[in-house]
């Protein structure tokens, strides 16, 4: 799954909730933490938004939820597309593609 961040970024977050509910009901829960690694690892791989993962790896732990990872990311797009430097830019989400068609 190729990610165009022209798309929605909640595209790339139902994609990682589809492999939760499938995990889930496979009798292999996944907890909110390989979650947000998942979506970590496809932003780190556009190398678009090394500011907001910075500051996502130095908030507070408690803070560190998919609930807030979504909002902080979502409010990153906004802002990186409000400067253009989204508009030709592609993620590559091939982990969770892979990871949704391989269960």
């Amino acid at each position: 799954m190729n990610f165009d961040l022209a798309l929605p970024i909640d595209m790339m977050f139902n994609a990682i909730e589809m492999y939760t509910n499938i995990a889930e009901a496979s009798g292999s829960p996944v907890t909110q933490h390989p979650c947000y690694n998942l979506a970590h690892i496809i932003l780190k791989k556009s190398n678009m938004f090394t500011t907001y993962l910075e500051r996502w790896e130095n908030s507070q732990d408690i803070q560190k939820t998919s609930n807030q990872f979504k909002i902080d990311f979502c409010i990153a797009v906004k802002q990186l597309q409000r400067t253009g430097s989204l508009q030709s830019n592609h993620l590559h989400a091939n982990i969770v593609s892979k990871i949704v068609s391989g269960i």
